[in-house]
C-alpha cells in the first residue's frame, strides 16, 4: 500500500521491543543521523513519539517542494491533520509506546494521523533540513498522484473518526 509502509513498519518492530526507543530513518537520509540525537532528546524530555519534518530541502525539484508543502497544508486545513509533514522521513518513539500501537484502530485511517493527535503534548515535531544530494526521484507524477489520493482517503477517514461522539 501506498504511502504506508515506513509506520506500519514500526509495528513489526513495537511487537518486539520492550525497553528503549526505536527510529526509523528513510534510505536517503543517512546523512541527518545526527537529527537523531535530538529527537531523542525529546523522548528525554516526555516525549513518546517524535516526528522529523522537512523544513528544507535541496534533493529534489522546487516544484516538488511547493506541491508537497502546498498538500500537507491543505490536509491540515482541511482535515485537521495534526501534523506537518505527512510524509516524515524520521521517526523515533518510546517503547513504552508499543502497546498503544499494536492497538491501534484501523477506523481511524492512518497512524501517522491518530497517534500524534491521541498523544497530544507527548508528541512533537523536529524541523530537519534535508542533507541529502539531488537526485532522480523515485516518484513518477503517477505514483505521487496515487499517494496523493491515498492520504486524501486516509486523511478523509481519520477525520470522520475524530468527530464521532
Amino acid at each position: 500500500m501506498l504511502g504506508v509502509k515506513q509506520f506500519y513498519a514500526l509495528y513489526q518492530i513495537a511487537f518486539s521491543v520492550d525497553e528503549g526507543v526505536v527510529v526509523t530513518i528513510d534510505p536517503d537520509m543517512e546523512e541527518n543521523i545526527e537529527d537523531a540525537l535530538r529527537f531523542y532528546k525529546e523522548i528525554i524530555n516526555g516525549k513518546l513519539l517524535v516526528f522529523g519534518a522537512r523544513e528544507q530541502r535541496n534533493d529534489v525539484t522546487w516544484i516538488r517542494v511547493v506541491g508537497s508543502r502546498y498538500f500537507n497544508n491543505l490536509l491540515k486545513w482541511l482535515f485537521k491533520i495534526p501534523v506537518k509533514d505527512l510524509n516524515t522521513p524520521m521517526i523515533m518513539f518510546c517503547s513504552s509506546l508499543s502497546v498503544q500501537l499494536r492497538e491501534f484502530p484501523e477506523a481511524a485511517g492512518y497512524p501517522k494521523f491518530y497517534f500524534p493527535y491521541v498523544l497530544g503534548d507527548k508528541f512533537c515535531e523536529i524541523p530537519i533540513v534535508v542533507r541529502s544530494k539531488p537526485k532522480r526521484s523515485g516518484y513518477s507524477w503517477s505514483k505521487l498522484l496515487m499517494l496523493a489520493l491515498e492520504q486524501i482517503k486516509q486523511a478523509y477517514q481519520f477525520s470522520r473518526y475524530i468527530k464521532k461522539p
